[in-house]
């Protein structure tokens, strides 16, 4: 289940989410040397096990990039795909025909990890701006496969500590092609807490 939100909670992770996309939008632009808008139709916190219906189920074949952050709080940000959207966005990136790329090799990967590095790193930057606190992140890494035993994987490099995930439904448009993904930033439960606190001022949280 997704974590009610009041109406005021919700504009104010709008209002991170419109920063930290806009910011994001214009190093990818810088980096393509092309046009991209980025709309995000959707912003929620969510209970981990409702993940993977967001993106087409457990079993859906997908390629994530991700990196560990931490801070006051440790947590793991993840830019995820669809595994064709993937192929998509590498081709995009490197100016290669539709569906000439079936698998990834160094140079398609590097693409992929590259656009999540510059989306991730804007849309934390513009939470952490928030949150009014420090924040580190490691090199970005990307893996393919289920999209449960990615999160599952995520979840033992975390030692099992997240139940909670700040979710943005993502749709990438680059001139006339559009891939959609989910944005996927899951703090320790110290690190959900606080930033629900942060979005409840003043007043409580239902949950």
């Amino acid at each position: 289940m997704e974590i009610k939100l009041s109406k005021s909670q919700l504009d104010i992770l709008k209002e991170i989410e419109t920063i930290g996309v806009g910011n994001a939008a214009t190093g990818l632009a810088r980096m393509l040397n092309k046009r991209i808008d980025i709309k995000v139709p959707s912003a929620v916190v969510a209970k981990l096990e409702k993940v993977p219906d967001m993106l087409g189920g457990p079993e859906q074949l997908v390629a994530a990039v991700y990196f560990q952050v931490s801070s006051k709080f440790s947590g793991n940000a993840m830019l995820v795909f669809p595994l064709a959207e993937a192929f998509r966005i590498a081709e995009i990136l490197l100016n290669r025909p539709k569906k000439s790329i079936t698998a990834f090799d160094e140079l398609s990967a590097s693409s992929i990890k590259e656009l999540g590095n510059i989306y991730l790193g804007a849309y934390l930057t513009a939470l952490f701006d928030f949150l009014k606190i420090s924040f580190k992140y490691s090199a970005p890494s990307m893996v393919t496969d289920m999209l449960q035993a990615v999160l599952d994987g995520i979840l033992i490099q975390m030692a099992l500590k997240a139940e909670s995930a700040v979710v943005l439904d993502t749709e990438f448009s680059i001139e006339k092609d559009k891939v959609r993904g989910l944005f996927l930033f899951l703090p320790d439960p110290e690190g959900i807490k606080l930033i629900l606190n942060a979005l409840n001022p003043p007043g409580r949280i239902e949950t």
